[in-house]
């Protein structure tokens, strides 16, 4: 199921979705650039590798550069299709949020967001030696407070049949809860599999800390 649009109309511009966006096409960019080699030595050293931050924080805690991985990562990507389905999902349901908690606000949201849903993927997969890239756990987030400022919205989906591809209009908690089946599906299967690339939990936790922590930022 591919979502398309909503019909949440917003009046503002949303510039730091648009400044995200635009940031990580720029990354992206220099990226596909850069030769294979040497953006697999970029991915091991700005993505995180949950096994490697483990060993460092408990050898050499004060060294701040471990530290940076849990950012740089949210602006990495893997490949066209990663990329593509990240900003496409910032700009569906970025800008909305971004209208619904502030800018200021939703820039503390989004970096927050990906921070904790790193942490949840370290602490669930903390073995792990695959480099933990890309803005989907930041994203999760994003879902995460689309459903609490926005719970009665539609969301118009492509759905590709093998001949046809209706667009039908579903209820975003339907939607959103559905695509967070999926992720807590597969984040349980990849356990049990005990090899994925894909940062299942990562986007169970993002999705978890959007809704609590939207909720937190509405009252203050």
């Amino acid at each position: 199921m591919i979502p398309l649009y909503d019909n949440i109309r917003i009046r503002k511009r949303p510039f730091i979705t648009i400044a995200l966006i635009l940031l990580n096409t720029i990354i992206f960019y220099q990226e596909i650039m850069l030769d294979n080699s040497v953006t697999k030595i970029i991915i091991e050293n700005f993505g995180l590798i949950p096994q490697k931050f483990i060993t460092s924080l408990t050898s050499t805690p004060l060294d701040f550069t471990i530290y940076y991985p849990l950012f740089s990562n949210m602006f990495l990507h893997g490949n066209i299709m990663h990329y593509l389905s990240n900003m496409w999902f910032l700009w569906l349901f970025g800008r909305t949020s971004e209208a619904c908690l502030g800018r200021i606000k939703y820039i503390f949201f989004y970096v927050v967001c990906g921070l904790l849903a790193n942490f949840v993927q370290i602490i669930v997969n903390h073995v792990s030696s695959i480099p933990i890239i890309g803005a989907s756990g930041a994203i999760s987030g994003i879902l995460g407070s689309y459903i609490i400022c926005f719970p009665k919205s539609k969301i118009a989906t492509l759905i590709p049949l093998v001949i046809v591809f209706p667009i039908i209009e579903i209820p975003a908690l339907l939607y959103i809860g559905f695509w967070f089946l999926i992720q807590l599906y597969n984040g349980t299967t990849s356990l049990i599999m005990n090899s994925t690339n894909v940062a299942w939990w990562a986007h169970v936790g993002g999705f978890i800390s959007g809704i609590y922590l939207s909720k937190l930022l509405h009252k203050s």
